[in-house]
Protein backbone atom coordinates (compact mmCIF):
# COMPACT_ATOMS: atom_id res chain seq x y z
CA UNK A 1 0.00 0.00 0.00
CA UNK A 2 1.44 3.37 -0.98
CA UNK A 3 4.49 1.80 -2.61
CA UNK A 4 5.91 3.56 -5.60
CA UNK A 5 7.26 1.36 -8.33
CA UNK A 6 9.39 2.59 -11.19
CA UNK A 7 11.49 5.70 -11.50
CA UNK A 8 10.35 8.98 -10.08
CA UNK A 9 9.02 11.39 -12.67
CA UNK A 10 11.74 13.71 -13.95
CA UNK A 11 11.19 17.39 -13.29
CA UNK A 12 10.81 19.68 -16.26
CA UNK A 13 14.44 20.59 -16.91
CA UNK A 14 13.52 23.67 -18.94
CA UNK A 15 11.51 25.08 -16.04
CA UNK A 16 14.30 24.30 -13.58
CA UNK A 17 16.86 26.08 -15.73
CA UNK A 18 14.51 29.01 -16.25
CA UNK A 19 13.94 29.50 -12.52
CA UNK A 20 17.66 29.15 -11.79
CA UNK A 21 18.52 31.76 -14.44
CA UNK A 22 15.78 34.07 -13.17
CA UNK A 23 17.03 33.79 -9.58
CA UNK A 24 20.57 34.54 -10.72
CA UNK A 25 19.29 37.59 -12.61
CA UNK A 26 17.41 38.77 -9.52
CA UNK A 27 20.58 38.46 -7.44
CA UNK A 28 22.58 40.46 -9.99
CA UNK A 29 19.82 43.07 -10.17
CA UNK A 30 19.89 43.40 -6.37
CA UNK A 31 23.67 43.94 -6.45
CA UNK A 32 23.33 46.55 -9.19
CA UNK A 33 20.55 48.23 -7.20
CA UNK A 34 22.71 48.30 -4.08
CA UNK A 35 25.62 49.71 -6.09
CA UNK A 36 23.28 52.36 -7.48
CA UNK A 37 22.18 53.35 -3.97
CA UNK A 38 25.77 53.57 -2.70
CA UNK A 39 26.82 55.58 -5.75
CA UNK A 40 23.94 57.99 -5.26
CA UNK A 41 24.94 58.53 -1.63
CA UNK A 42 28.71 58.73 -2.08
CA UNK A 43 29.32 60.14 -5.54
CA UNK A 44 27.73 62.55 -7.92
CA UNK A 45 25.00 60.04 -8.72
CA UNK A 46 25.60 59.85 -12.44
CA UNK A 47 27.53 56.56 -12.59
CA UNK A 48 24.51 54.29 -12.14
CA UNK A 49 20.87 55.14 -12.59
CA UNK A 50 17.51 53.49 -12.18
CA UNK A 51 17.62 52.90 -15.93
CA UNK A 52 20.75 50.79 -15.40
CA UNK A 53 18.94 48.67 -12.81
CA UNK A 54 15.91 48.32 -15.10
CA UNK A 55 18.13 47.30 -18.00
CA UNK A 56 19.83 44.70 -15.82
CA UNK A 57 16.46 43.31 -14.69
CA UNK A 58 15.16 43.21 -18.25
CA UNK A 59 18.29 41.47 -19.46
CA UNK A 60 17.92 38.88 -16.72
CA UNK A 61 14.30 38.24 -17.64
CA UNK A 62 15.24 37.80 -21.29
CA UNK A 63 18.04 35.41 -20.26
CA UNK A 64 15.49 33.31 -18.34
CA UNK A 65 13.18 33.17 -21.35
CA UNK A 66 16.15 32.30 -23.56
CA UNK A 67 17.18 29.48 -21.21
CA UNK A 68 13.66 28.03 -21.34
CA UNK A 69 13.41 28.27 -25.14
CA UNK A 70 16.89 26.81 -25.62
CA UNK A 71 16.13 23.81 -23.41
CA UNK A 72 12.77 23.17 -25.08
CA UNK A 73 14.35 23.37 -28.54
CA UNK A 74 17.22 21.14 -27.45
CA UNK A 75 14.78 18.50 -26.17
CA UNK A 76 12.73 18.75 -29.39
CA UNK A 77 15.82 18.43 -31.62
CA UNK A 78 17.12 15.45 -29.63
CA UNK A 79 13.83 13.62 -30.23
CA UNK A 80 14.13 14.29 -33.95
CA UNK A 81 17.64 12.79 -34.03
CA UNK A 82 16.83 9.72 -31.97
Amino acid sequence: MGEHTGPAPAPDDAATRTWRTLLQALAVTAVVGAATAVTQLVGDGDALTLATVATTAGTGALMAVGAWVHRKLDRYLERGRG
